[in-house]
């Protein structure tokens, strides 16, 4: 007895070890189709699903001739709709997909008619689904008469509205020191793209400084990139040459030649240190014009002079003088005056040749 006991509890525990071995297994899901690879149509193993759209998904599947991965939307075959799920659909929830866990079926609002917000600029709707509090606000609009300043009728909901500012697209900026913006053309107080300037070196005409001389290129005011604002900074342009002909000029007035200088008519300089720019045409010197002077001999009292000339025009002159002899005197002694012939105290006279220089002094005669 204890011996059939035994066989049957063997043959038991046998049975409960081999019973997993011989359940069938789960077979894969499949999907026909053209692999993209190797072009083999045949039963590829599906691995999973991938959101195409609100209805849609991709079947994932590995090819059963090549072994790669690739992907098929299935629109004439159930197995790429959304399917299964519990979830009651609202307007904005869905039954999630079985498959890829996609929302689907969401029910959409039910919009009732647009109403006007009454702030002269928006109308409104609500959804009239039990248990859903959505509410969508638009703008109204359709009236061309209606801008920033005139209402208009907006042709959805009847109200009356204002309509947008109108803005110009850059480069059409305003500016003050610090910022730049884009003004409303209507209202010209509504402000759109404000921004802080940003100061570059742009060469910007209208921020020039001062126009490139005969020595130095132009000078500008930075500018900001977006509104060409001027700046306060200034700089040297490097990509400008200097103006030959913008001379800083003075007016000369003429100086006539001279017999030994150099004259010129009147002409103009420029006074900037580093240009040698001018009108002047220099004339030449006129030389001397010389009369000749025959010599003269020295007297006693007189100075004389070797032969020399004199311009005619001015003080020169070769002339040099030979000083007065003086008096080559005799001493004379005195003589006392007779009856008949006069007399004179003693004295010197000259006796150079035409010099009638003497000290004599006559004593007449007593008679």
């Amino acid at each position: 007895m204890k011996k059939k006991s035994f066989a049957i509890l063997l043959a038991a525990a046998l049975l409960l070890y081999l019973l997993p071995g011989m359940a069938p297994e789960a077979k894969a899901e499949t999907i026909r189709d053209k692999c993209r690879f190797c072009n083999t149509t045949a039963d590829h193993e599906i691995t999973r699903f991938e959101r195409f759209n609100d209805d849609y998904h991709y079947v994932i599947y590995i090819c059963s001739h090549c072994g790669n991965g690739s992907y098929a939307l299935f629109k004439g075959n159930p197995i790429s709709l959304h399917s299964g799920g519990t979830e009651t659909p609202t307007c904005t929830t869905g039954k999630t997909c079985t498959r890829c866990g996609t929302q689907y079926g969401k029910l959409g609002h039910d919009w009732g008619a647009w109403q006007s917000r009454g702030n002269n600029s928006e109308h409104f709707r609500t959804c009239q689904r039990d248990g859903c509090d959505a509410v969508e606000t638009v703008g109204c609009s359709g009236d061309s008469r209606a801008t920033c300043i005139e209402l208009g009728i907006c042709t959805t909901c009847g109200g009356r509205y204002y309509g947008a500012h109108a803005f110009l697209a850059p480069p059409n900026w305003d500016s003050d020191a610090e910022n730049h913006w884009l003004s409303c053309t209507v209202c010209r107080k509504a402000k759109t793209q404000v921004g802080a300037h940003y100061f570059v070196q742009g060469t910007v005409s209208s921020c020039l400084k001062s126009a490139a001389t005969c020595v130095s290129p132009p000078v500008y005011y930075t500018n900001c990139a977006y509104c060409y604002h001027k700046g306060t900074d200034t700089y040297l342009s490097t990509w400008e040459r200097p103006d030959p002909n913008n001379h800083d000029l003075v007016h000369h007035d003429a100086k006539a030649p001279t017999c030994t200088e150099t004259g010129w008519e009147e002409y103009d300089a420029c006074q900037r240190e580093g240009c040698t720019y001018t009108t002047k045409v220099e004339l030449p010197a006129l030389k001397h014009k010389l009369v000749h002077h025959d010599a003269k001999a020295p007297t006693c009292t007189e100075n004389g002079w070797e032969e020399y000339d004199t311009c005619s025009r001015c003080d020169y002159t070769t002339k040099v003088e030979l000083l007065a002899l003086k008096h080559d005197l005799v001493h004379h002694d005195a003589k006392a005056p007779t009856c008949t012939e006069t007399g004179w105290n003693e004295y010197d006279a000259c006796q150079r040749e035409g010099c009638d220089y003497t000290t004599k002094v006559e004593i007449p005669a007593p008679g």
